[in-house]
């Protein structure tokens, strides 16, 4: 039954999000479906793990910005619109290092505004952030973001916005069923759309698990 602020999960699995009858007759009476789910290992500073679960989109940098300070009572009056005055106000912040391990391969170190975690692709009206994203497809799709200046930034909301599938030298996207990235300092980290806090490394495994 959808009750979030975006409602992205019900987004993608095809769900009238906007009819809650109709929501919980399918929670009631819809086919089981195989989803995948993302398990998640969160290390603090100082050494401390917590495991965690993300159905939707998982990150760090910007986007655990936006979530934090973006607060609920505006998210209550204002829906997912809400998100946008923090992203203003964060968008041109400093780009963090970060070291990315997938699979198995050789780790490969980057400098970035954002790192995605995702396992659905659609954002709110319509937006197609990563177009490869499947929530059945036994893999996630890890997204770097590398802008330095506000054209960057242009080139990936064209990216968003208009659907393109290639890659663009600002916004990477690898498939993977397992990774792990290693933050240099530490850094803000949410989960479907929950700031969790600063985290200096997060490892992750796909799954694919049978939910209603």
């Amino acid at each position: 039954v959808p009750l979030g602020t975006g409602n992205l999960f019900a987004r993608n699995i095809g769900l009238p999000h906007q009819n809650l009858e109709a929501c919980v007759l399918e929670a009631l009476h819809g086919a089981p479906h195989a989803v995948d789910t993302i398990n998640l290992t969160l290390e603090r500073a100082g050494g401390r793990t917590e495991q965690e679960l993300s159905l939707v989109i998982a990150g760090g940098g910007l986007d655990a910005q936006v979530m934090a300070d973006t607060g609920d009572e505006l998210k209550q009056r204002a829906g997912w619109l809400a998100y946008g005055a923090a992203g203003l106000r964060h968008v041109m912040g400093p780009r963090k290092t970060i070291t990315v391990e997938l699979d198995g391969r050789d780790p490969a170190t980057f400098r970035v505004r954002s790192v995605l975690l995702a396992n659905c692709g659609i954002l709110q009206a319509g937006m197609v952030l990563v177009p490869s994203a499947r929530f059945d497809d036994a893999h996630m799709d890890t997204v770097l973001f590398t802008p330095r200046h506000a054209l960057d930034w242009a080139r990936i909301l064209a990216k968003t916005t208009l659907r393109f599938t290639a890659d663009i030298p600002v916004m990477r996207v690898r498939q993977a069923k397992t990774g792990r990235v290693t933050m240099a300092e530490p850094m803000p980290f949410q989960i479907d759309g929950d700031a969790v806090g600063e985290v200096i490394s997060v490892r992750a495994v796909v799954d694919l698990s049978l939910i209603h």
